[in-house]
């Protein structure tokens, strides 16, 4: 039954719904049309938006589902412009826009997918690098990773974690990769990383140069990685929540060039 007080019932109403539209409620079995209660009925949000509290697509009473363009919510960015994986919000491309590809929370990387990736910026969805994509007849080596190089971009996550191949020794393949948004079925769990590398075998440098923004938790840790403990990453990128968890103790004649800015840190010799 609607919450009612002052003669007005309110109707609890789904996260994609709004409450809507006065209509009588009756709180008498005869229906006394003198002690008529009213109520909101629940009216289902525009599809453009998650939730909302009134009819429209406006920022001001739509929560964005899929895109923001200005002020109002959009089913997709107009040419010229493209998502945030932040926020959402339509930007200007510099140049030519990213292309997208689909990525995936639960199938890892192999041979099979290197295609999917073929000339991507703007990967919708996580890139898992494990265990399975060193194995079995589609098994990956390093030099397969390079078809990963054009990313800029990742709404999901990026897990590289268990590579046993001696030749992966460092992350140049995602060299010009700037966002990482760490959403996992549009849900970050409160225990997942937006980024995790860690328990690779040669893994001595992570060349995460471009690495502007991060949705989320980082962890960079492995016995030869190097490197990234020398680096401020919460001033390096805007609001991250990082973990970073690194042995050093392999590390400690290696470092960074004179040309670094010493303070800054860096990511390789």
């Amino acid at each position: 039954m609607p919450n009612c007080t002052n003669g007005q019932c309110e109707a609890e109403c789904a996260a994609d719904q709004y409450a809507d539209n006065f209509k009588p409620y009756p709180t008498l079995p005869t229906h006394d049309l003198d002690h008529e209660e009213r109520v909101k009925v629940c009216t289902p949000c525009h599809g453009f938006c998650s939730s909302c509290i009134a009819s429209g697509t406006s920022v001001h009473v739509c929560t964005c589902k899929y895109a923001r363009d200005e002020e109002m919510c959009v089913g997709q960015c107009p040419p010229g412009k493209w998502r945030s994986l932040i926020d959402k919000k339509c930007r200007p491309c510099d140049g030519e826009c990213p292309s997208n590809c689909i990525g995936s929370d639960e199938i890892p990387f192999n041979v099979s997918r290197k295609a999917d990736f073929a000339n991507c910026n703007l990967v919708e969805g996580s890139i898992i690098i494990n265990a399975d994509s060193w194995t079995g007849p589609d098994a990956i080596t390093a030099v397969d990773l390079e078809a990963l190089d054009e990313i800029t971009n990742i709404t999901g996550r990026l897990v590289i974690v268990d590579s046993p191949d001696p030749s992966f020794t460092n992350l140049d393949m995602f060299r010009r990769l700037e966002v990482v948004g760490g959403h996992k079925k549009n849900k970050r769990a409160v225990d997942d990383f937006a980024i995790e590398i860690a328990n690779n075998t040669a893994l001595e440098t992570a060349e995460l140069v471009a690495l502007k923004e991060v949705g989320g938790p980082m962890k960079l840790a492995g016995d030869s990685l190097c490197y990234v403990d020398r680096v401020d990453w919460a001033a390096r990128i805007d609001g991250l929540q990082a973990t970073v968890d690194v042995s050093s103790a392999s590390c400690a004649e290696k470092q960074c060039n004179e040309q670094c800015n010493q303070e800054d840190g860096c990511l390789g010799p």
